[in-house]
């Protein structure tokens, strides 16, 4: 069970203005100049969940020691450049598929009904999914979560296998949405 301190999906339970989604969205993002402000900032926010905390805190400190070329580096190389993990929740679900095309769709039609902002990446993007966690009907993201999100973050973790610093905020990330939302749905 999640602290009742730990700043999750609940609108009284907020990080300031944001959400603890909303940073990681931010941190599972391309790096830019706010890159290492977002990085503390979800890292303050996971203190009452040591164990994710503790894995967080990993990534935390190689990303104090990079300048921000360097951050971009990476995470080019552990999620554009590496087909095992790329950000896309589509990608780990369906592949090629065509119901991946049916799910983006899908994710593109539930950002402009709760007016979460597209980016430049594809709808169907881990920080599009996050971002929609705050704000969702609470009787929508329980199976959305379920369905999508925990099982693509579980493949992202599986294309791991070595000691990129990435994988600390994938795991802390697993930890928090495991702890919320529970195991995934294999019935649908």
């Amino acid at each position: 069970m999640i602290s009742d301190n730990l700043q999750v999906v609940d609108e009284k339970k907020t990080v300031g203005r944001e959400n603890i989604y909303s940073l990681f969205a931010r941190v599972l993002s391309y790096p830019d100049g706010k890159y290492l402000r977002s990085v503390e900032k979800c890292g303050a926010a996971l203190q009452s969940f040591p164990q994710a905390a503790g894995d967080f805190a990993r990534f935390a400190a190689y990303a104090r020691d990079k300048r921000t070329e360097a951050l971009e580096e990476q995470f080019i190389a552990t999620f554009d450049m590496n087909n095992k993990r790329p950000l896309e929740i589509g990608w780990h679900l369906y592949g090629q598929e065509y119901k991946r095309g049916l799910f983006l769709v899908k994710m593109r039609d539930l950002l402009r009904e709760y007016d979460v902002e597209e980016s430049s990446e594809l709808p169907d993007h881990l920080s599009h999914c996050l971002r929609l966690l705050p704000v969702m009907d609470a009787e929508e993201v329980r199976p959305f979560v379920q369905k999508y999100v925990l099982p693509g973050l579980r493949s992202i973790r599986e294309g791991f296998d070595d000691e990129n610093p990435y994988r600390h905020v994938i795991q802390s990330l697993l930890q928090i949405i495991s702890a919320q939302f529970g195991r995934e749905n294999h019935d649908e």
